[in-house]
């Protein structure tokens, strides 16, 4: 998330100079051992600039060059590098990998229709998630080009640019598969002897973490949560500390007690939080709010015993915690990597929640058995 903010916000800067084109680079597809995976993007300028990767630092020089012969030609290119074999040579790449990248490079200029930039300024602005359905392949451009576009919101509602309404009416039904898995896909469609892939993106909108409690040990975690491209928000009870200046880095700083907390952020399935308030009562509080909501992931700083107490005296006061309320709540909160001072607590927290989000053991890569991806 964080390299498409990126990405979108170079994308305005160069605006500023109208004569300046660009070319979007995207990893639409990949085979075998590779570092980045589909949806990585790389802006390139006239000038030969580049912002983002779309691998370890192989393939990206290559793909300025060619990003240059698109921006002149103004025709988009499919590339595919194959380093499954030892003639990955011949490119004078020396890849270190050994699998298959597929990558689309797209001209984007204020005039472009389908416009790729603003697809990706749509998923910022709407804080949904989106499936993007993106035609890299065609045996007829009289049928439909390169780089039309059909979008399928969460509400599922479409916006499309695709002319054939056949291919249109089967990428409908295919994003609603990929909305519900969730895993982006590269696929081929025969439709009336026109052969067309298309690269079906999930792009997940940025990833809510509310953190309560606007201490000192707050400012690292945010930070961390920004530099990740997470919507981060601080809440505090306290005037003094629920400062916007205090936090500049945060989307939003809010002061509000525990029982208003709803009033103020949406508490979904993908919202994740983090309690240090370094107040028992307060942190009590606050998970009596927050337990009722479908929060995968609630982290108490402080000991276990802390956390047991907390939960023991929410349910002597009468509060039923279930199963389920229990396994979500990660006290203590992060990662036992040694973490001594705040920012290093920071990175075990993160560390933990992106483990918690992405479904994973958060283990040594060296003991995991099979691909890491």
């Amino acid at each position: 998330m964080k390299e498409i903010q990126t990405i979108v916000a170079a994308y305005r800067e160069l605006l500023r100079n109208e004569s300046e084109l660009v070319a979007l680079a995207t990893v639409v597809s990949v085979k075998g051992s590779v570092y980045r995976r589909p949806g990585a993007r790389m802006l390139i300028s006239t000038q030969g600039h580049s912002l983002g990767a779309i691998s370890g630092g192989c393939l990206e020089g290559d793909v300025v060059e060619r990003a240059s012969q698109v921006m002149t030609s103004g025709q988009p290119q499919l590339v595919v590098y194959d380093t499954t074999s030892d003639g990955d040579t011949v490119w004078g790449l020396g890849m270190g990998c050994n699998g298959e990248v597929q990558v689309l490079i797209e001209p984007v200029s204020a005039g472009t229709d389908p416009h790729p930039i603003k697809m990706l300024e749509t998923l910022l602005s709407e804080s949904a998630p989106l499936v993007w359905a993106m035609v890299v392949k065609t045996t007829d451009l009289n049928s439909v080009s390169v780089g039309s576009h059909l979008l399928l919101r969460s509400d599922e509602s479409v916006e499309s640019s695709i002319p054939n309404q056949a291919l249109a009416k089967l990428l409908v039904a295919d994003a609603g598969q990929v909305f519900r898995h969730q895993k982006s896909e590269l696929k081929e469609y025969l439709v009336e002897g026109v052969a067309t892939e298309v690269f079906l993106e999930f792009l997940e909108s940025p990833q809510p973490l509310v953190i309560f409690g606007a201490g000192y040990d707050a400012l690292p975690l945010v930070a961390l949560g920004k530099e990740l491209g997470w919507q981060v928000s601080v809440i505090d009870h306290r005037p003094a500390f629920a400062r916007a200046e205090r936090f500049p880095l945060a989307n939003q700083v809010i002061q509000s007690h525990p029982e208003n907390i709803s009033n103020h952020v949406k508490l979904t399935p993908r919202t994740v939080a983090v309690v240090m308030t370094h107040n028992y009562q307060r942190d009590g509080e606050i998970l009596k709010a927050l337990l009722p909501f479908p929060l995968p992931y609630i982290g108490m700083l402080g000991p276990k015993r802390r956390t047991d107490a907390l939960l023991n005296d929410l349910q002597g006061a009468g509060f039923e915690i279930t199963p389920d309320q229990r396994q979500r709540i990660f006290g203590p909160v992060g990662l036992d990597i040694g973490a001594e001072t705040p920012e290093e607590i920071a990175l075990s927290i993160i560390a933990e929640i992106r483990a918690v989000i992405s479904g994973h053991q958060a283990g040594f890569l060296r003991q995991r058995m099979g691909p890491i991806h």
